[in-house]
């Protein structure tokens, strides 16, 4: 038990590269420069295969952890340099994804700071406590989702979009 736990902080840091290769990967997609994807689907797993045969025997299932998290960190360093876009800022895109989602992780500590003696000491380990535990961590993650919900500009601009078409507004026309 004790032991997964750093496996899955491995796991939620590889997360943040996606947030990177994703919208990456549809700019690219969209300006059909499917060549550049293709050659970075074959990276993916290529890194994360040699990294496991690397580590197997160093860290065992530690091992997949840090070889999924260098491969989407590779994919996202190739994406990046492979296709450089004059107008696209890497860094500008990277702090505005950090600032998005900082205020939700201040949120996600502040939350698990209020929850953690309702996990501490779960003395029996039975399903009842891995429910309560998962039931935490649910609670935990919709409440900073909901925070980088509110937060994210383009969420709030596209939500504004979408309502004004379902919603019309009233101009001094339709009065």
């Amino acid at each position: 038990y004790n032991d997964s736990i750093l496996i899955g902080q491995v796991l939620i840091a590889s997360t943040f590269f996606l947030f990177i290769t994703m919208p990456y990967s549809y700019l690219l997609l969209s300006l059909e420069k499917t060549k550049i994807l293709n050659y970075n689907s074959v990276i993916i797993p290529i890194v994360f295969l040699i990294l496991i045969f690397v580590l197997k025997n160093v860290s065992s299932l530690l091992s997949l952890a840090i070889a999924k998290t260098s491969a989407f960190f590779v994919s996202s360093i190739f994406l990046y340099f492979s296709f450089k876009i004059s107008q696209f800022k890497f860094l500008k895109f990277i702090l505005k994804r950090i600032s998005s989602i900082s205020l939700s992780l201040i949120v996600l500590f502040l939350v698990y700071y209020l929850l953690s003696p309702y996990l501490e000491d779960i003395a029996p380990k039975n399903t009842f406590s891995m429910l309560k535990t998962i039931s935490f961590g649910l609670v935990m993650f919709v409440i900073s989702f909901l925070v980088y919900l509110v937060l994210n500009k383009n969420l709030i601009f596209i939500t504004k979009n979408i309502l004004n078409g379902i919603v019309p507004m009233k101009t001094k026309e339709s009065l």
